[in-house]
């Protein structure tokens, strides 16, 4: 047990979930699990405070935050932006960007500024952060012109078909162990060239979530982390996530989580 005294008895933190195994799935009994769910629940629970499970696209989870209505996500990055209205706890998680393309492209990406040279355009979920050098190159108009935003769920299949297609070159997507396995993700591949890869942490809202609250889930983090076992938590996440695999890639929109959000536009 960790070891840290709990200070509030009364107190719910709503926490941002969505369909985005391994990080946030239901098991077969319709509870909320998963590699964010274990370790934001260590944390939480040990603090004395309930759960509330709020799903939101991405882009509105940063919106909530923001305005104090949503306390608690997982896997962001930590930008200057972000810092005005979140505390962030963590890292809890190396996140890996690379580009979603067709099996049987060849495009030669050895440096950022190759991607200008794709014939296509190229797939960014909306609010997403994929490092500095995307966003110096996205100040280049003939490269901003390349990109096309995703919003959420009912664009990710679509978009996936047209890698496939080869109408657009590909689409920035977060590395997830297992997903080129799902029939969705048939006739895929990662392109070898890293296009990102951060550390992600927790954040809390500014506006609701207050001191000593906020100094409490730090204190109780820094135990967590030397109690709550990383490799034990991804052990017992795929044995509930495998059996679920297919099931879940079919429909739904992984990678709006798996991509670390920025400050949405």
């Amino acid at each position: 047990m960790l070891s840290v005294a709990n200070i509030y008895a009364d107190c719910a933190i709503k926490l941002m979930v969505a369909d985005g195994p391994p990080f946030y799935f239901k098991d077969k009994t319709g509870n909320w699990t998963g590699l964010v769910i274990d370790h934001a629940s260590a944390v939480i629970t040990e603090a004395g405070c309930k759960i509330i499970y709020r799903m939101a696209p991405w882009g509105r989870a940063l919106r909530l935050l923001e305005d104090g209505e949503l306390d608690m996500m997982g896997l962001l990055s930590i930008t200057d932006e972000r810092k005005t209205f979140l505390n962030f706890i963590g890292p809890h998680y190396q996140e890996t960007i690379k580009l979603l393309v067709a099996e049987k492209s060849d495009y030669q990406i050895r440096k950022h500024e190759d991607l200008k040279n794709l014939p296509q355009k190229i797939a960014f979920f909306r609010g997403s952060w994929y490092g500095k050098r995307i966003e110096n190159l996205r100040k280049d108009k003939s490269f901003a012109k390349k990109i096309v935003l995703l919003s959420g769920a009912s664009e990710t299949l679509t978009t996936v078909e047209k890698i496939r297609m080869g109408r657009i070159s590909g689409g920035f997507w977060a590395v997830v162990p297992g997903i080129l396995k799902s029939d969705t993700y048939k006739g895929l591949k990662f392109h070898p060239f890293v296009i990102n890869q951060d550390p992600v942490y927790f954040e809390l809202s500014k506006k609701s979530v207050k001191s000593p609250h906020l100094t409490n889930f730090r204190k109780l983090w820094s135990v967590s982390r030397q109690e709550v076992n990383l490799k034990e938590s991804c052990k017992n996440t795929n044995k509930l996530f495998k059996p679920l695999f297919e099931e879940k890639f079919l429909q739904q929109d992984l990678f709006e989580v798996g991509s670390s959000s920025k400050m949405y536009q």
